[in-house]
């Protein structure tokens, strides 16, 4: 997003400024609105887009640009001393205090990010000879800020690395060291590199037009060499890439899900308009459709289904992250999910639904890591509330609803296994005993509490009929996607099992 600002930022400006700087403005102002009304806009509906796209997030960026031209009529000057130092203040206060307010599941970029973008306008603005400005040119915050560049460029590479070798939640000790380790690696690249490419006498401009060229040329002969790696490699350990090939296919059936489609044979993440078309058009022409709701889990479920099944008319209203329960512990975001829109569309099409399948995923249900938690880490009122869901549509709108249960999960993804030894063994043990008998008694909770209201349920153990001895390896393909999803080799083999299992 930095980068396209620093090229399209410039072009604007050219367009603009040769009507004025007051029309520069003006049009500046523009943009920030309409891209602030468009994050607003993409947090309820696309929140991943709204996140990394540059149209939601160029309102942050502009802002900076109008304290520019604040700053370039010095009418800041004209504010006295006690003001300035007030607005100075509040912008600091604004700043910190979003490190409190904010949230994983607090919506960014939003109407709520204005805090912290103005704050951060309103200390470089009015920081001068008052309390804020005496604060920021503390030695140590200076000293930070002198390597910041530093710092930026090299601290989210060293944190993944962490998180791939140690884990994805670091203690405190493991962040301690990773912080140290950035702090020495920015100071270190900002005294040896940053700093002597800064002076004029050290390296001319032509000096480093031609060490740029030189560092382009390097990185795209190790971006295909590092593309090529796997064919080259191949003729010198033929068995351990033909492992790891195996791993990366699997781990592209998650990552590049593709879902079955067929005339009526479709999935959507909305009840949008498109889907209510395609649904009544099946409907006169099939008659009842096989409805599978849920989320990453109602993928996987729908394809094996699809896939497998003789019939003609089977849908699927599935969105990852969505389960119809609250979300237990914290969210970077919160899709809007699908549940409430099903309700309604049931009320106006039950008679052409022949059976709703739920299914989902055993760990989100849990206060705990499955690997280790207990049955009193089970959240009984999430329980409920899905139980709840579901005899709601079997007794208000008269369905057929089936539970598909548990999947129990790896404890870690088949792509981060050694690839230098055989992987059979290593799938087979990768589930712990803890996660198998806390999916079972998920299993069985759900199981009791459904058949009160008439529901009938099948476990994944019965369903897929699965054996970890057997069937982690399918074709000469890995049957997880990643550690708790299927590939698309295991919605072919679990999903025909199931199919015969439930004659559907």
């Amino acid at each position: 997003m930095e980068e396209q600002f620093y090229l399209i930022f410039p072009l604007l400006a050219v367009l603009c400024l040769r009507f004025g700087k007051q029309y520069f403005t003006y049009v500046i102002l523009l943009i920030i609105i309409a891209s602030l009304v468009v994050a607003e806009w993409g947090w309820r509906n696309s929140s991943i887009g709204n996140f990394y796209l540059a149209p939601t997030r160029a309102w942050e960026l502009l802002i900076g640009s109008i304290g520019a031209v604040i700053i370039d009529k010095q009418q800041v000057a004209l504010l006295e001393d006690k003001f300035k130092s007030y607005l100075s203040s509040v912008g600091l206060l604004m700043v910190v205090s979003s490190y409190f307010l904010f949230t994983p599941e607090t919506p960014h970029p939003s109407i709520i990010t204005i805090i912290p973008v103005l704050g951060t306008i309103f200390v470089i603005l009015f920081s001068n000879n008052n309390i804020c400005g005496n604060i920021l040119r503390h030695g140590v915050l200076v000293h930070i800020g002198l390597i910041s560049y530093s710092l930026y460029l090299w601290h989210q590479p060293i944190l993944a690395f962490a998180k791939m070798k140690f884990s994805e939640d670091l203690g405190l000790v493991a962040q301690a060291i990773v912080f140290t380790l950035i702090y020495a690696v920015s100071a270190l690249s900002y005294k040896c590199i940053e700093t002597p490419f800064r002076d004029n006498n050290v390296f001319l401009r032509a000096d480093i037009y031609k060490y740029s060229a030189a560092s382009l040329v390097l990185m795209c002969f190790v971006g295909v060499l590092y593309i090529s790696n796997v064919s080259i490699r191949k003729y010198f350990y033929p068995e351990d890439m033909s492992r790891y090939e195996m791993m990366l296919v699997s781990a592209d059936s998650h990552e590049h899900q593709i879902d079955y489609e067929d005339e009526c044979k479709f999935r959507y993440s909305s009840l949008n308009e498109q889907f209510k078309e395609r649904f009544n058009d099946c409907s006169i022409k099939h008659g009842k459709a096989i409805f599978i709701l849920g989320g990453s889990h109602g993928i996987d479920l729908y394809n094996a289904i699809a896939m497998n099944s003789n019939n003609e008319f089977i849908v699927s209203l599935s969105r990852g992250f969505c389960r119809a329960h609250d979300f237990i512990g914290e969210l970077a975001y919160k899709p809007k999910c699908q549940y409430e829109d099903f309700k309604e569309f049931a009320s106006m099409n039950f008679d052409n639904i022949m059976k709703v399948i739920y299914t989902q995923t055993p760990d989100r249900l849990f206060t705990k890591d499955i690997n280790v938690a207990s049955e009193a880490h089970l959240s009984v009122s999430h329980v409920d509330q899905v139980v709840d869901y579901l005899s709601r549509l079997k007794e208000i709108y008269d369905l057929d609803v089936l539970m598909v249960g548990m999947l129990p999960p790896m404890k870690k993804s088949p792509i981060e296994l050694d690839y230098k030894i055989d992987l059979k063994p290593q799938l087979e043990n990768n589930f712990s005993n803890n996660a198998i008998i806390m999916t079972r008694y998920t299993d069985a909770v759900f199981k009791e509490k459904l058949k009160k209201h008439g529901i009938d349920y099948i476990s994944k153990f019965d369903g897929f009929e699965l054996d970890f001895s057997r069937d982690m390896i399918s074709n000469g393909e890995i049957t997880y996607s990643d550690h708790r999803h299927i590939s698309t080799e295991g919605e072919r083999l679990f999903g025909s099992r199931l199919v015969n299992k439930l004659n559907i």
